[in-house]
């Protein structure tokens, strides 16, 4: 796919997806050391986006052991864990960590049909490692190509035809080449970024064209922001 693409990928980025690939492989295995060892590594960056990784982590590795069926002694198990790992996380996630502990007393044989049955169903560490993963690379979690036919099979290549011909009939042309004549509807997954509309100009705002923030707060695109200073000057 590479070679047919006619794209190199750096090298770098290839031993990070293979790390990537290992640290989730050891995730399918219940085996939650690396991750967490990235985390350790990698925690100012999850810190800045407030991210949950960690705890999720922890709490996964929490319930493996409480319910391991091998284990005679799951519940002590899953204690001592607790007591080295859940001190650090308490004041974040009190109430969480407050019901993993109190689950302790249903978890024999199991947590189904008890009031914490729900913990189960939590969310997935492998997702999310994958997608704070991905975002230290300045990267997406999805794969570019599925993303391409999601949204193209969602109905935005009909558009973009639909929106040329009537630009053809008009006999008019679209001298923007890195933007569309028309908008795109996407679903809440593919929005990247947010969209910035300027206040004066109702122009979306671009590279060219970006969001400017007045000293009184209020954010007008550049050439809006030229416009009114000329005016001012006057």
């Amino acid at each position: 796919m590479e070679q047919e693409s006619c794209m190199d990928t750096p090298p770098t980025n290839h031993n990070q997806f293979v790390d990537m690939h290992r640290i989730l492989t050891a995730l399918s295995h219940n085996d939650f050391e690396p991750a967490l060892t990235w985390c350790a590594s990698n925690r100012k960056f999850l810190t800045e986006r407030q991210s949950t990784l960690e705890f999720a982590l922890h709490r996964a590795q929490f319930l493996a052991l409480l319910l391991s069926p091998t284990d005679p002694d799951a519940r002590q198990t899953a204690i001592n864990y607790s007591k080295q790992h859940f001190p650090a996380l308490y004041a974040e996630h009190r109430p969480a960590i407050q019901r993993l502990l109190t689950s302790v007393l249903f978890a024999k044989p199991g947590l189904a049909g008890s009031p914490y049955a729900d913990l189960v169903q939590g969310p997935d560490a492998a997702s999310l490692f994958a997608r704070e993963y991905c975002a230290r690379l300045g990267l997406g979690e999805q794969v570019p190509m599925k993303v391409a036919i999601d949204i193209g099979g969602s109905g935005a290549l009909a558009r973009i035809e639909k929106g040329r011909k009537i630009i053809k009939d008009a006999r008019t042309g679209w001298s923007t080449a890195d933007e569309l004549p028309i908008e795109i509807p996407l679903l809440p997954q593919h929005r990247y970024h947010s969209v910035f509309i300027c206040p004066v100009s109702r122009e979306q705002a671009s590279e060219t064209n970006p969001a400017m923030m007045l000293e009184c707060g209020h954010v007008v695109a550049k050439e809006s922001l030229g416009k009114l200073t000329k005016g001012a000057a006057k």
